[in-house]
């Protein structure tokens, strides 16, 4: 844009770029604004920065922000800041890169590591909230090499799964009537609206027993059932699916068996199409709030599997491992994400490790 030196423009705060948090706040101190509404305007871009602003000054100004990682840009005209707002969040298929994320997703968001790893490992990895499409596709952007899935999802048009997890049927009951529902066999209300979720999770206090998750950030396991309709199944199944072609031709022998773990919402009754098209006989389970019981089988080294057991909280029956070769269960479940990479972490200290769904 071409500007004459006595034009006054429009900052344009564009998308947080390459910034941090730890910038931004950076950033609002240099130029004496309010900090918590900055790194707000920020994660909502487009936002207007500074108004009527002169030319040469606003270019310096810019250029500055530019320099700390945001992407600015400068307006004569008048913009709309009005923008969808969304909740976001991960998860991850390769387990592997669990530290690796973690430590990303800090940076982006501006917690530690220890509250980034925490939030991943929470059903459903929800990292942010009411931030804009720009700050999305950056997240993306930037995690687009550790083979995730960043979901998001607008509130304002959201539905709600409520899973009520409390033994007293009374207290069942008037979260039904709340919600205009009959109280369902596994105590996981679907298809709820945003006021009257918000209404529940008032009423019935924050507790374990009470978890609400978008239902665009829904997982689901897709389970094989049946192959006798299908001509050739194992090259079916080696063509419609990542499975290798040896795997595959065992396959038909050992049904029924999970084929496709941790599908998500959007992409379930899709994948499951996939299937029922070429005559197999398939399930979906939800497996968003799905917990398991892990056993460490036998341990070869005793620090390196303490350490494994620090690094997902566990450190109490770390320091109660004293001898090596021993049977240890894990004496609660652990959802899906923390019982994958705690078995990740323990196999790397070589330890055998047994996984079973939670009742």
């Amino acid at each position: 844009m071409s500007l004459s030196s006595t034009q006054t423009v429009s900052i344009i705060l564009s998308s947080i770029g390459d910034a941090t948090p730890k910038n931004c706040q950076s950033i609002a101190e240099t130029l004496g604004v309010n900090s918590d509404k900055f790194l707000r305007d920020v994660f909502q871009a487009p936002k207007i920065f500074l108004d009527n602003v002169p030319s040469a000054d606003a270019q310096k100004t810019v250029e500055f922000l530019q320099a700390a990682g945001l992407e600015v840009n400068l307006s004569d005209e008048a913009i709309d800041e009005t923008c969808a707002l969304f909740d976001v969040a991960i998860f991850l298929r390769d387990i592997s890169k669990f530290r690796e994320v973690a430590g990303l997703v800090a940076s982006f968001v501006g917690s530690s590591k220890e509250t980034a790893a925490e939030m991943l490992a929470t059903p459903p990895g929800l990292i942010l909230g009411e931030v804009s499409a720009a700050t999305v596709a950056r997240l993306r952007a930037r995690l687009a090499s550790l083979d995730v899935d960043v979901q998001s999802a607008s509130k304002s048009t959201a539905t709600y799964m409520l899973s009520a997890d409390f033994d007293d049927p009374g207290i069942l009951k008037q979260i039904a009537e709340v919600l205009g529902q009959d109280v369902p066999a596994r105590k996981l209300f679907r298809d709820v609206g945003f006021e009257p979720a918000q209404k529940i999770w008032h009423q019935f206090g924050r507790t374990e027993k009470l978890r609400l998750v978008n239902q665009a950030f829904e997982r689901w396991e897709i389970s094989l059932l049946s192959c006798r309709r299908v001509n050739n199944p194992a090259a079916e199944l080696a063509r419609i699916t990542d499975i290798p072609a040896e795997i595959c031709a065992q396959i038909p022998d050992h049904v029924p068996l999970a084929i496709d773990e941790s599908v998500s919402g959007e992409d379930v009754d899709i994948r499951m199409q996939r299937f029922t098209d070429l005559g197999f006989d398939v399930r979906a389970d939800l497996s968003t709030f799905r917990n398991f019981h892990l056993r460490i089988d036998s341990v070869c080294d005793l620090s390196a599997t303490r350490s494994a057991l620090d690094e997902v909280g566990l450190s109490m029956l770390a320091r109660d491992l004293k001898t090596s070769g021993l049977q240890i269960d894990v004496p609660f479940p652990l959802p899906d994400v923390k019982a994958r990479y705690l078995r990740h972490l323990l196999g790397e200290a070589g330890c055998e490790t047994s996984l079973e769904i939670s009742a």
